[in-house]
């Protein structure tokens, strides 16, 4: 097949071009030659701006069209019109970001989204309070166009080698860091994340064997807890580690951030969801997760190449971490 990715040289990019390349696809890339320029220099490149030259795809037909890392809706708008017609099967990456309630644990894909009105398409800022809404409305502008070729992926948080977020790679390197290591209760507490690797394998799947529809796509295969969690990623170091189980209440209360300072945490009914999104539509289709110490350690070496200054993006620093860990253990008794 004759495959254009929009997108395809950043994080997730290239690990859907390369299963696509592996099972002999022919792909074609789109985008404006900044990311990673040098990056598969055998295949074609396609020059050019989502959101305001469109010209390199002129007079061009695909079997499948891919896109990765479009969050705009008016980017979108304008690729779906000007590749309707030309290709049999849109795939468009969403996210799990367009439900609004977190507050029931097994959201299938029917879930209610955001409200997605026509303004969202005037170039409006992206933010975190828009960026559901806006992926919402970039999802009906696939379906609109291409009605049963459209396929809706949404994943979770994506992690592994080459995340610059530090939303997953921050526990690997604390725990290998050693020492007492202040992490959240409740230990049965589950978490959910998807292996890069994984999701571009899916991705790449949809398109070999044609999978229409909307997809779910988190994992990991079976659930997780946050003490299973924990102790896989210990399980990837030789550190001395001791785990130091706080209150998720007294957490919040003295400051404590999630996902800002404890990546992966959740905390209160209103997010027991968030964690808990229901993927086996997209497993009964192929959806296949890696074991997580893969995750774990590839992640951690990956972060190994960072700058000595490097400056986390998450996590607590030590100083603050050792006061909360004495603090609470005062608490204690």
């Amino acid at each position: 097949m004759k495959i254009l990715v929009l997108g395809g040289t950043g994080f997730l990019g290239p690990e859907v071009v390369n299963p696509l390349l592996s099972a002999g696809h022919t792909v074609t890339l789109f985008n404006r030659g900044r990311t990673n320029p040098t990056l598969f220099p055998n295949l074609e490149k396609l020059v050019g701006d989502r959101g305001s030259d469109l010209t390199s795809l002129e007079g061009r037909s695909w079997d499948a069209v891919i896109d990765v890392h479009a969050s705009l809706p008016n980017w979108v708008k304008r690729s779906a019109d000007a590749l309707k017609g030309r290709c049999r099967q849109y795939v468009f990456v969403s996210t799990i970001s367009v439900f609004p309630d977190y507050s029931k644990a097994g959201m299938n894909e029917d879930a209610m989204r955001f409200e997605a009105p026509e303004e969202l398409d005037n170039d409006l800022k992206l933010s975190n309070e828009s960026y559901g809404p806006m992926k919402t409305r970039c999802e009906d502008i696939v379906n609109d166009r291409f009605g049963a070729g459209a396929t809706i992926v949404r994943p979770g948080l994506i992690v592994g080698p080459g995340d610059a977020t530090d939303r997953f790679a921050w526990w690997p390197v604390r725990i290998d860091r050693g020492g007492d290591v202040l992490v959240p209760k409740p230990m049965e507490g589950e978490v959910q994340f998807i292996d890069v690797r994984d999701l571009g394998e899916f991705i790449a799947r949809t398109v070999i064997d044609g999978h229409a529809g909307t997809f779910n796509a988190t994992g990991p295969d079976s659930p997780l807890s946050m003490a299973e969690f924990l102790y896989g990623c210990r399980a990837i170091t030789r550190s001395p580690v001791k785990f130091v189980w706080a209150d998720e209440q007294w957490l919040l209360e003295n400051g404590v951030q999630p996902f800002a300072h404890m990546p992966l945490w959740a905390p209160g009914e209103a997010m027991i969801g968030f964690m808990r999104i229901d993927c086996s539509k997209a497993r009964s289709m192929g959806l296949t997760c890696r074991p997580l110490a893969e995750t774990a350690r590839d992640a951690l070496l990956w972060t190994r190449e960072r700058p000595a200054d490097y400056r986390w993006r998450t996590g607590l620093d030590a100083a603050t971490e050792k006061q909360l860990i004495e603090a609470w253990r005062a608490k204690q008794g």
